[in-house]
């Protein structure tokens, strides 16, 4: 085409190949995208349009039922459709045998009223009389990574007969398998440890020869660190003890290879653990949901044995504690824009998948945690507000009501001391409400994401080891001070400004990358990696 023509050029005349292939690539990656986490109980809360506004219910005391339909019918008449149980609990007589009584009627007030009901009744966590008929004793099953049929034969006896009970009940959502789960053990050093330990280095390295090439950042001729795989655990402990912090100060040439394998071999164990009880639920209950709870989400997750953006996805639906009292203490206790954070982190550990904001601040908090906070209408609808906004499709609150002594006597409540429906109560039941009417429309939802933030456990875990600086000291405790918060902190700050420019943004993990979603996104920012 002449430069004096007077013809309009048509797509295909200014096409080039290369725009081609990155629409191809564009197309890919949007494929593989949809296909996360894409399961057959995901398929049929999509298909329901699933969706709750939930609270938990706290009374370990024994209660006159027609008290406890009269307390749930509140509960619904303020906006909640889904109230959790933690307090009604089977109670254990034997080995495989349950006296129901207690939790026969809170599910049957629960049904008459017309609530549905996520039951956390400590499915894994089998009693010692259940661990010994099986043969085990507590320390060992404490250790096992549950892949051995004894193990496995342990938790289904524990689970199976409450499981086939409550299973065809008509309230039943979901069974909570796992919240907030605790830091994994900190060392190797005993016998069980050691020896899986060395397998599992043989089966991530091949030869010895590798592992010393990856241990050994300063290797001497005819001097191998290691000679035998068995060699892995005395090397490794004579600089790593169980109750000391794991650092790279003093045995840097060894320590950053070795301790980074041993925080991921104790991860893997806690993943082991909870997919095999996730394996061992469904051989009795495939319908209902298992859920999988995370918290700390800006902690260092390898300092904790922890993997959320992992462990996230074993389970059917993945949920979050958001305390504004214990969970920002990297931001000096800053709420709304580190709010809106944590809730996008809850919804992209488990993308696509259903997910929930679900134990998250009811009330004002005093005494309990390192901030106290004061609760507000106002501040409870910001809350859900961004809640929703991250993607997140439920949410819930701790506590409907507050417990009455102890331990967060008096806090959390979204009703007050004397009762009564606090006003912040209301305005979370008004936005459940809406939540409910607008359910199809959340579910169809979507957004053109921008920016992609890599969340990198294997970065963190290096930052872990790194030796401490004066200047990074400005934490107040464990969960935010020192250089193991570096890369944390920069995905804090590129957060803030995404959030300040109105950017729409998304956290990813490195499998996912894997996976072949990187083309989905202009921009993937990786902090310090």
């Amino acid at each position: 085409m002449s430069p004096t023509s007077d013809v309009t050029p048509t797509a295909s005349d200014t096409a080039s190949p290369f725009d081609t292939i990155v629409d191809a690539e564009k197309r890919r990656a949007h494929a593989a995208f949809e296909a996360l986490n894409r399961s057959e109980i995901q398929e049929k809360l999509r298909a329901e349009r699933a969706w709750f506004g939930g609270v938990v219910y706290w009374n370990p005391a024994d209660q006159d039922i027609a008290e406890l339909k009269s307390e749930l019918r509140r509960i619904a008449d303020t906006g909640f459709n889904l109230v959790r149980f933690h307090t009604c609990e089977p109670v254990p007589t034997g080995p495989g045998r349950f006296d129901f009584a207690r939790t026969d009627d809170w599910m049957a007030a629960a049904a008459e009223v017309g609530i549905a009901v996520v039951l956390h009744v400590g499915l894994g966590q089998p009693d010692d009389a259940t661990i010994e008929a099986a043969g085990l004793d507590r320390e060992r099953f404490e250790l096992s990574w549950f892949d051995d049929e004894r193990s496995r034969d342990c938790l289904a006896s524990w689970m199976e007969p409450v499981l086939t009970r409550y299973r065809e009940h008509p309230t039943l959502f979901g069974y909570e398998l796992m919240g907030e789960p605790s830091p994994g053990l900190a060392d190797i050093d005993n016998p069980a440890d050691r020896a899986r330990f060395a397998a599992w280095l043989e089966a991530r390295y091949g030869t010895v020869d590798a592992l010393n090439t990856a241990w050994t950042l300063y290797p001497r001729a005819g001097q191998p660190l290691l000679r035998a795989f068995s060699d892995a655990a005395d090397v490794l402990l004579a600089g790593v003890r169980a109750g000391t912090r794991i650092t790279g100060v003093h045995r840097a040439k060894i320590n950053y290879g070795a301790a980074r394998d041993m925080v991921r071999y104790l991860t893997d164990r806690m993943l082991s653990r909870v997919t095999a009880m996730r394996d061992v639920f469904k051989r009795f209950d495939d319908r209902h949901a298992v859920l999988l709870g995370s918290h700390q989400l800006f902690a260092n997750q390898s300092a904790l044995r922890w993997d959320t953006m992992r462990y996230a996805r074993l389970g059917d639906v993945h949920f979050s504690s958001i305390h504004m009292s214990w969970h920002f203490e990297q931001v000096d206790g800053e709420i709304d824009r580190p709010v809106y954070m944590q809730a996008r982190l809850t919804r992209d550990a488990f993308k696509n998948g259903f997910t929930s904001c679900y134990e998250t601040t009811g009330g004002a908090v005093q005494y309990s945690g390192g901030y106290g906070n004061a609760m507000t209408p106002g501040l409870m609808r910001r809350l859900i507000m961004s809640y929703i906004a991250a993607g997140n499709l439920s949410v819930a609150f701790w506590t409907w009501n507050h417990r009455p002594g102890f331990w967060e006597a008096g806090e959390y409540g979204l009703t007050t001391l004397s009762g009564r429906v606090a006003p912040w109560g209301e305005e979370a039941g008004k936005v459940c409400r809406a939540l409910g009417r607008y359910a199809d429309e959340l579910w169809a939802a979507s957004g053109e994401t921008h920016v992609a933030l890599l969340e990198s456990w294997d970065t963190d875990a290096i930052y872990l080891l790194e030796p401490e600086r004066h200047d990074t000291q400005d934490g107040h405790g464990e969960f935010s001070r020192g250089t193991q918060m570096q890369a944390i902190r920069a995905r804090i700050g590129a957060a803030r400004a995404l959030v300040d420019a109105q950017i729409p943004f998304e956290y990813i993990a490195p499998d996912e990358l894997r996976a072949g979603i990187a083309a989905r996104y202009p921009v993937i920012y990786c902090p310090h990696v």
